[in-house]
This record gives structure tokens, sequence and C-alpha cells, in this order.
């Protein structure tokens, strides 16, 4: 195909001149005569057009790509063919690339996060709608002239793919070598994951100025990504925090299991990672050092480096109690908070002004305005059980819903409900142990004659004159995961989660049971332009009665003639996940959306305008809005943004500056007094008085509201790891304090008898001994620095299980290594269990394998043994005879006796399993043996008897994801909702 020429018309498009090529693509400026504009005209190259199935896949590939409207994506405004041959139509920028931007020298991290969060904001919508990139790198990322990223190229290399094997077989590979994942250079088949290896590789250049890998050919570099793994960043440029390191390393792992699982994640695990490097940073409190690379293992000229226990552990306790102050605001939790707890938003009025748009905002940055100290009302954060023996600790100062009663100040969060008195700072606990039937809640709602109302993720709770009411799907809910409710003149209605039902989502409490809304459009999977998400955020009515329901896809609007209208973005919302909606004094319908929007609706036209874009404030997902008693504007989303009308000037607050806090608002609200009130994730809450910001935290309570594993130390200290993340908190039975395992520490795996700490995670093995780090990598023989459980055999040899096998560790250097050469099912183990005969049991996904004590091996999967399905096995545990017990995800316990297998099943005679799903294993010193479960609680098997113990009781939550025995035979619960201690 000849290159097209200045004044050549392809349909109604003039092109003006070329402004790029590629091998598969040229593009040139047009002019759009019909519209009068210039717009950038991509032709698809001739090579592809002699393939004879193309010209449909690219129709379809077309329209997709047509409906992608994001804010970070360079919008397609048609396509079509002239000719024959195909092309696309996209926004013209006056603008240059990523690349040319790099190439002005380094940047600043504040300025590196902001375009990652854009490109990863960008790529999460797409793969959100089923569009892979497959060329992600720096020159298909433009910027604006006010620095906007706008992500384009989609889809030509899906397109190319799905072409006929004559294309592929000439040898093109689609993709670009430095930025391909080792999947796509293969040849096979990819997803999201792809995507996120290849900004994995962009995010590395923009903070080293290099890829990681370089090559004098294209095909060495393929072999590098298949092959290599990345530089260290340290290596690179020794300045940059390490806390980034272990970010890259996920984002690059060779296998696309090993990488983080979408944009989101990425991007949490990035902001996080920076929020950690900057509590070490800006306050220098932490007791860990940086730690420093240990001289290489088996060097006998110097010693390793190391910490102690107490200082590794202990010591970084030792704080005033305050937030420390993170680098970069983490944006976008409200997004994990309201999706997690099924949408928790503030009920108590918010409200909005209809601020002139035509005043252009102008952003100013307030100083300090912190009020010293926060209240600590009370003296503990314990949980008072259902059931003598028993006590539970749940993070309190996570607060995701907030609502008024009089001096009252109403929370919601982890563990249950707080009540607050605002003139003394004084509080009291509504728990499980008071009647809510889950303990991890995300809304309370202040009802018209002064009643609660308590939605968790195990049904609502109605408290009233000193009695409760719990309402469950027996009683007509579509789903126990409730997050919206509100009362109009038709009575109480509620939102759920989850559903999975059309019509689902909404619902209204008719003769003491829950009836489904009729005609509700929500869609029973993927909406479409007619329908909306059954997850449910937000119910409101305004001033006319229509109701309006906020999702998580659309938002829905039923009329006093019960007619249901949709609206999305054809409707004028600038995304279709909606947070947030309500109404002003005057009757107007405000709504916030992810992409930083805030809408207005314009009755007369029957469509949102756009109110104010809060992006350029930091605020990237609006999950709430309130107006203040001044007649202020105030929106959250990461970032606090305040808009005061009578000086026309935007403020903005963050934990970045020091003049917020906490970071990762939640929910706002308002009282009687004008009083501003403010939830946060494990900061407490936050109210504004007199200018200045103060908490009102609950003390000795832990950070996170759901854990997985306990990590026991020889000293009896337990740490709670958190579920699905790399935190922990740290819990001294002794005098049950809570404090949180500082970020250094990494994952900590397991204790030796030394009492020194290991702990591991995707950077390799760390030992914490005597006020040093020793810190082992693949540079000291590690065949892999993901490290997912360590045990000991009686001899004190470490056993590692890595990312790709397992490897013995004496200390100082690694001995023996074990993959699937040597018959393991999987070279990425998750789990290790040192039998007392010191044979190993090696947990994998789809099975399990056993090392003998004389060195043989034998391997198992569930299929092989009993024809289940179980792919994950959870847990091992030895019994007082000898006998091996492992649990499994839906496939029961198996237990291995005197060389035969049995497996125990809920549905089988005699056995008390109350799920198949059992998610941890335990041995008591008396023998018994305990089994956590999906849902269904513990249960203490002895040998006869099977004895259940669920929230009635006393445990905080009825999936139990970790179980350790004291030998005091005292029994500590990790659940989903926080820690339960038994005493037998």
């Amino acid at each position: 195909m000849a290159s097209l020429q200045p004044g050549q018309m392809l349909g109604q498009y003039q092109i003006t001149s070329q402004i790029g090529k590629g091998g598969m693509a040229t593009v040139y400026k047009a002019y759009q005569v019909s519209m009068d504009r210039y717009v950038a005209l991509k032709v698809v190259s001739g090579q592809v057009m002699d393939d004879p199935n193309f010209l449909k896949r690219f129709r379809q590939e077309a329209r997709l790509i047509a409906k992608l409207e994001h804010p970070h994506i360079l919008p397609v405004h048609d396509y079509g063919e002239e000719d024959g041959m195909p092309y696309m139509v996209m926004r013209f920028l006056e603008a240059g690339t990523l690349t040319e931007l790099l190439e002005t020298g380094p940047l600043p991290l504040s300025e590196i996060d902001r375009i990652f969060t854009q490109l990863t904001d960008a790529l999460e919508y797409a793969h959100e709608n089923g569009v892979i990139h497959r060329d992600i790198k720096p020159s298909n990322a433009m910027l604006d002239k006010r620095g906007g990223v706008f992500l384009t190229d989609f889809g030509i290399a899906k397109m190319v793919e799905g072409a006929s094997p004559g294309l592929t077989a000439t040898g093109a590979i689609t993709g670009t070598p430095s930025y391909m994942s080792p999947e796509q250079a293969q040849g096979n088949k990819v997803d999201q994951r792809s995507d996120i290896y290849s900004l994995g590789i962009v995010l590395f250049e923009m903070l080293t100025g290099r890829v990681p890998f370089e090559a004098e050919t294209p095909m060495a570099v393929l072999f590098k990504q298949i092959l290599d793994p990345p530089p260290p960043l340290s290596t690179v440029r020794a300045d940059l925090p390490y806390t980034l390191e272990i970010v890259l390393l996920k984002a690059l792992a060779k296998k696309p299991e090993d990488r983080y699982p979408s944009m989101a994640a990425f991007r949490t695990g990035w902001k996080k990672a920076l929020s950690e490097f900057a509590e070490v940073a800006s306050t220098q409190q932490m007791a860990v050092p940086k730690p420093q690379l240990a001289t290489p293992i088996g060097d006998a000229s110097t010693s390793p480096t190391v910490v102690p226990l107490a200082t590794a552990v202990g010591a970084a306790v030792k704080s005033d109690g305050k937030k420390k102050v993170p680098l970069l605001v983490i944006i976008g939790v409200c997004v994990v908070v309201v999706a997690l707890l099924g949408g928790a938003v503030v009920f108590g009025g918010m409200y909005f002004l209809g601020r002139m748009s035509q005043v252009q905002p102008t952003p100013t940055m307030q100083d300090n305005i912190l009020a010293e100290p926060p209240l600590n009302a009370g003296s503990t954060s314990v949980v008072v059980s259902a059931s003598e023996g028993t006590k539970s600790w749940a993070a309190a100062n996570s607060v995701f819903s907030i609502d008024f009663r009089g001096k009252e100040v109403l929370t919601a969060g982890f563990g249950g409900v707080t009540i607050w008195n605002r003139d003394d700072g004084s509080y009291k606990r509504i728990t499980t142990a008071d009647g809510l039937p889950g303990a991890n809640t995300g809304l309370v709602f202040v009802d018209q004659d002064q009643s609660l109302w308590v939605g968790s993720d195990s049904g609502l709770t109605h408290f009233r004159d000193g009695t409760f009411i719990v309402y469950t799907v027996s009683d007509g809910l579509d789903s126990n995961a409730v997050g919206a409710i509100t009362r109009n003149n038709k009575g109480l209605l509620v939102g759920t989660q989850y559903s999975g039902q059309a019509g689902g989502g909404l619902l209204s409490l008719e003769d003491g049971s829950w009836k489904p809304v009729p005609g509700f459009p929500s869609a029973s999977a993927e909406p479409d332009e007619k329908s909306v998400s059954y997850n449910v955020r937000k119910i409101v009515e305004d001033k006319d009665g229509n109701l309006w329901v906020a999702t998580d896809n659309g938002l829905a609007m039923l009329n006093t003639n019960n007619q249901w209208t949709v609206f999305k973005t054809q409707s004028g919302l600038a995304d279709n996940n909606v947070y947030v909606v309500d109404v002003n004094p005057q009757g107007k319908v405000f709504v916030g959306t992810a992409n930083g929007n805030v809408a207005q609706f314009d009755a007369e036209k029957g469509r949102f305008e756009s109110y104010v874009d809060l992006k350029e404030y930091g605020i990237y997902d609006v999950c709430c809005m309130q107006i203040g008693a001044d007649q202020s504007e105030w929106f959250a989303g990461g970032n606090i943004v305040r808009y005061t009308p009578q000086t026309k000037q935007w403020t903005t607050y963050s934990a970045d500056t020091g003049s917020f806090p906490a970071y990762s608002v939640t929910s706002m609200g308002m009282d009687d007094q004008g009083t501003l009130y403010f939830g946060s994730d494990e900061s407490g809450l936050v109210r504004y008085v007199n200018n200045k910001f103060e908490r009102m935290v609950i003390p000795n309570a832990p950070s996170y509201g759901q854990y997985g594993r306990i990590v026991h130390a020889q000293d009896g200290r337990l740490v709670f790891m958190q579920l699905y993340d790399n935190g922990g908190d740290l819990f001294d039975p002794a005098t049950e304090t809570w404090n949180k395992v500082p970020a250094e520490q990494h994952l900590p795996r397991a204790f030796d008898s030394k009492g020194r700490m290991w702990s591991g995670g995707w950077d390799g093995l760390w030992i914490f001994e005597d006020g040093k780090i020793t810190h082992v990598t693949e540079e000291h023989g590690l065949p892999s620095t993901k490290i997912n459980a360590i045990v000991f055999d009686s001899k004190g040899l470490a056993y590692l299980a890595t990312g790709t096998g397992i490897v013995t560790f004496d200390g100082l250097a690694v001995k023996d290594t074990y993959t699937t050469k040597d018959g393991l099912i999987a070279d990425d183990v998750l789990r290790l269990f040192m039998a007392k005969d010191d044979s190993l049991w090696v947990s994998m996904t789809g099975g399990f394998s056993h090392r003998l004590a004389d060195g043989t091996w034998e391997h198992f999967t569930a299929e092989k043994l009993f024809g289940g399905y179980a792919a994950y096995f959870t847990d091992f545990v030895e019994d007082s005879d000898g006998n091996i017990w492992i649990s499994t995800i839906g496939d029961g316990v198996y237990q291995y006796a005197n060389g035969k297998w049995k497996r125990l099943r809920a549905t089988d005679p005699g056995v008390g399993l109350p799920s198949d799903t059992v998610n941890a294993a335990a041995l008591a010193p008396d023998g018994s043996l305990w089994f956590g479960t999906e849902n269904e609680g513990a249960v203490r098997y002895d040998g006869k008897t099977w004895t259940r113990y669920t929230v009635a009781e006393g445990l905080i939550h009825n999936t139990v994801n970790g179980i350790y025995v004291a030998p005091d035979g005292v029994v500590w619960f990790a659940t989903n909702g926080g820690m339960t201690k038994l005493v037998p």
C-alpha cells in the first residue's frame, strides 16, 4: 500500500500530513470536513490487509475499541474502510509522548506516580471491557500540554494475532521486544497479566532511564525476556527506595500466575511501597534500619549482617501513636473499601450548592492544621464475646460509614459499630456479642424513630428498644451483603451486593420480609446500555419523589410513574462506576464516579453534565461528597478537596502534605452542629473543628481487619498476617497489646530455635537477629527470590518454599534444591510442613508431595487419590499418633495413617465437618485437632466427637483462615473479621 498524500481523501477525511509509521499501521493528520476538526487517522498496513480473515476481525475489534470511553485512553471517533483500506479515526493531540519526556532526564517519583496511576486506570478499564493492549510502551502513551496521559494503539496487536496462520508464519512478532512479556515472546496465549508485565517494564524505565533487558538484536532481547531475571533496581539507581524493587519483581515475574492478578492490584502494590518508604524517610522512627545486602553467603572472610528479634519485631511499636505521613497519597483506596465492604457510603446528608461552572479553580495548599493530641477514649479495643472464655479483637479504627443521633456519632467498620460521644470522646461498641451476625460492617443508618440499622457481610440487623432483629437471605434478602439503605414515603429500602440475580440488589421491607423492588433494571451478568449492576452502593430520593440508585455499573432512576431509566456514559456520566449519588437543597442531583468526576443532572435535557473534574487534585474515584455548614463543598477519593464559594478557591488536604492525619478516606458526614467527620481505613474517625483536624481513635486495636496465617515466636508473641496482602500485626498475649509489624520485616514466615525471625516475600530471604539483618537473594544461590514458606527440621536446617522449587539453607549457604525435575507437581511451592520424623510435606496448586526421611519422594494429586477436585491444599498437621491430616479447598480433609489415605467430607456419616472448604488445621496439647472453615466457623475433633465453634460461641467471624494452639491449650483464630482467643 502506497503512502497517502496530502490532499488525498479517505472517506470524509482529508489527509494533511503523515505523522507516524509502524510495522502494522501508518498514522496521518487529517481534516474532518463535516465536524470542522483535525483527527488522527490510523491506516492499517498492506501486509495485514492481505489476510482474508483480517477485515472481519478488524470490524469486530474496532467496534470494541471504539466503546472504550476513558479519560486516559485516546478516544476512537470512527472506523471504516475505503478502497479496501481499513482505518480508525482518533482524537488528534498536539502533544508529545512518554518517550520524549523520558529523553529530557530522570523523572521525580511524584511525576512517575502520576503517570503510572493514569496508565493503570486506563488499562484496568480496558481489561474490564475485555481488551488487552499487547503493546504497552512509552511511545504509545501520549501526553497533552497539561501533562495528561492518553494511552493509544489499542487492539492492533490483538487483531494481528487473530489473523490467519500464514501471517505469523512469516516471522512477524506482535508487540515490541523490549516491552514484551515472556509468554507473548513465545507466541503463547496472553491475558491482562501480559500488559502488567509490559507496564512493569515501562515503570522500570521511568525509574531508571533504561529498560531492564538490553541486547544487540531484538531476538536476543526476547531471549532475555524469557530467561533472564531483571537487574536489581538498586544496581541501576541506588538512590531509589528498595521497597519499589519488590513491586517490580512481582510485576516482572516470568510466570503470569506469579504477577499481580490485575492492574488494580499492581497500582495498590506501588502505592503501598511508596507509602512504606515515606513512613521511614519522613519520620525516621522505624526501629528496623534499611537492610543492606549481606556478604555473599559462604564467604568466610566476613560474617553476615543481622538485626535482633527484639528490635525487628518489638521495638518499632514504641511510637506516639501518630500515623506516619506517606510520601504520596494512596489514590483509589475508596475503590477497594467499597468493593470489599459492599459499597459502604455516608448516609448523613450530602448536599451540594450549584457552584458556577465558569469559575476557574485555583488549587491552593494549606499549612499543617492538625490538632493534637487525638482523642483516645476508653482503654481497650477488646470485643467481649458472647461465650465465656473467649475474647476477640478487631480493627476498630477502620471506618466505612458514619451517621449521627443527637450527641452520638456512629461509625461502622471492621469488628462492628462504634458509638462515640462527641462531647467527651467516650465510646461504646456494638459487636457480634450484641447480636450482629457478622463482624465486618460497612453501613450504619439512624432511622426516623432513632433506631439503628447495621449492614454487614452476613446480613442486616435492626436495633430498637434494647432488642435486635437479624435479616438474612432466609428473610427474603437476595444477598447477606448489605451496603446501602434509605427510608422514603414508601418504606425502608436496602441495597445489596453480589446477589447475581437479574432484578437483584434493591429490596423493600414488607410485613417483616424483604421483597425485590419491581422492575429494578439490574442484569444477572454484565449489564448492557439498558441495565445496571446488582451491586448497589447508594439509594436516595430527590425532592420530586424520584428514586436514584447508584451501582458499580450505571445509575438507575425510578420516577413517580414507576418507570425506570438507566443513566450511563451515553447519558453524560464520565464513568459507569458510580460511587455516590445525592441531592442538594435546591433539588439538584449530583453523582460521583470513577475517573474523578462529579456530574449534575439536567432535568430538562434528561442527562448529566460534568460539574467538576477532580483528577487534577489527586482524586480519581469520588467516593464521598459533603457540603459544610459554611456552604463549602467537600470531596474525597484518596485526597480530600474543599471548594470555598466565597473565595472561589480549592484546598487539598492529604497525609502527603501533613495537612490531614490519615490517608485512604472512606466516608464523610456532618452532625447537627455543623461539624464534619471523615472515616478512614486504619486511622480512625477524623473531625474538623475550629479549622483543625483531630483524630478519634480506639487505642490498642489491631491495624488489619482480616487475617490469614498465624506465626508464633518462642516467647509467646504472635504475628497475625494480613489476608491477601503483606502486612501483619504483632500481639503480645501476656500484656494483650497490639503493634503493627514494620514494613521492613517483609512477611514473617517462621521463628527458629534461636528466636530469629525468618521472613520472605518477593525479594528473597530475610533473617533478623541481634540488631542486624541478613538478606539472601539469587546472588547467594536462591533459585527464586519468591519465598512462600519456611520450616526447620530437627537439626535446624531450613527448608524454603520458593517460586521455583524447594531449597535447603543452613544459615550460611544454599544446600539442596528440589523442583519438578525431582517429581514435584509444580515449581511454585505454597506451603511446607515438617513432620516429627523429619519427613517433609509440600503443598502446590494441584497437588502435594512427601519427601520421606530417607530422602525418597512420593507425589499425590486429589484426582489420583480420590477423584476429588481440590486444587489447593491449605494446611498440614500431625496428630499425636504420627498421622498426617491435610486440609483442602472443596474436598474436605485427608488423613494419612499407616500408609493409607482416608478422606473425610462434610457429607460423610459421622463426620462433623461443617464445610468441605477447610482453610486451616492445628493440633492441641490434649491430642485434639482443630479445623478452620470458610463461612462455617471452626470445629474441634477429639477422635470421637466433633464440636463446632461459630459466632454464636464467641468467634468474631465464621471464616477461619488460621489456627494456633499454644502449649497451655489456648486457641487463637485468625478470621475474616479479626482475631479470637479461646480458653478451653
